[in-house]
């Protein structure tokens, strides 16, 4: 437009709730008797996409790019923790967990928090994350919670225990980071909850599978809901991982022996193999899947 003689300006931009620009008007050119000097539709849309991007690009960068870990005290967590820090040294962690959790990085917040208090959960959803100037990458989900109870000895503050921790906090708190990720949009955003083999296979603890199942069915209702915004979201489903949990669930090393040769790969599967494969889903390597739910367990689920 300037080699045509013409100046070059802006209109009517907007900034929506001080967080992103929504909408950047059409690029005007000086008017003859009070029309456009180029009809040259292409040509304009070319120069609003530019100039849109370059906005775009300088206001994120007076942002902070940050991601979300839920658990990362022991096992798969801390595992994923260590793993995001050797890959992404330069993004900020805020960290989620009800034990304590040595950082590894001075950037990195740390909350401790028992998502199984929904009230308390609700009160760090108004303090730290409503509001916030952050540049969501991801969110990943890694909180574990068993108690092993039969059907028969089960009763209401148990079930709302297990389901306070690993379904209606977890919902409720990426539901709120899900309005920052939408409102400050970058390339290859993403979600993974960390569910387990049990959505599909009995486990003999009815509100511990039944609530591994509601966060598979809640991801696949985010990843439909979410895919236009270009946030993908995925689950990770361990088999039997060497953790603290299954080695305080097997209680000895006999046991723990015993149940790893009943696996068709003869071993217990190791964190880092768990996290290497959540890490895959939050890279660029990963763009194009969303709503899926990956077994990750040996040959387990073959044979049970």
């Amino acid at each position: 437009l300037h080699k045509r003689g013409h100046k070059v300006f802006f209109v009517n931009i907007n900034k929506i709730k001080g967080k992103m620009l929504e909408e950047l008007n059409l690029i005007y050119t000086e008017r003859t008797n009070g029309k456009f000097v180029t009809e040259d539709t292409k040509l304009i849309e070319k120069y609003k996409k530019q100039y849109a991007d370059e906005l775009t690009k300088k206001y994120l960068s007076n942002m902070q790019e940050i991601g979300f870990l839920f658990g990362a005290a022991s096992g798969i967590g801390k595992a994923t923790y260590q793993k995001i820090r050797n890959t992404y040294p330069e993004l900020k962690l805020i960290i989620l967990d009800k034990s304590p959790v040595d950082l590894l990085n001075k950037k990195d917040e740390f909350y401790q928090l028992d998502l199984s208090d929904f009230e308390n959960a609700k009160k760090f959803i108004k303090l730290k994350i409503n509001n916030q100037k952050l540049v969501v990458k991801f969110i990943i989900n890694t909180i574990g919670y068993q108690e092993n109870v039969t059907i028969d000895n089960i009763d209401y503050m148990q079930w709302d225990k297990m389901y306070n921790a690993t379904v209606k906090s977890i919902f409720f708190i990426e539901r709120e980071i899900i309005k920052l990720m939408k409102l400050t949009p970058i390339n290859n955003q993403s979600i993974v909850n960390v569910t387990s083999i049990h959505t599909e296979i009995i486990r003999d603890i009815v509100h511990y599978s039944s609530s591994k199942s509601a966060i598979k069915m809640i991801s696949k209702e985010l990843a439909y809901q979410l895919a236009s915004c270009n946030i993908r979201v995925n689950c990770v489903e361990p088999g039997s991982i060497d953790t603290p949990l299954l080695r305080k669930d097997l209680n000895n090393n006999e046991l723990i022996n015993e149940a790893a040769m009943n696996i068709p790969m003869k071993r217990h599967g190791k964190p880092d193999e768990v996290a290497d494969l959540i890490l895959f889903l939050i890279s660029d390597h990963a763009k194009y899947i969303t709503g899926e739910s990956i077994v990750i367990d040996g040959g387990l689920s073959l044979i049970i």
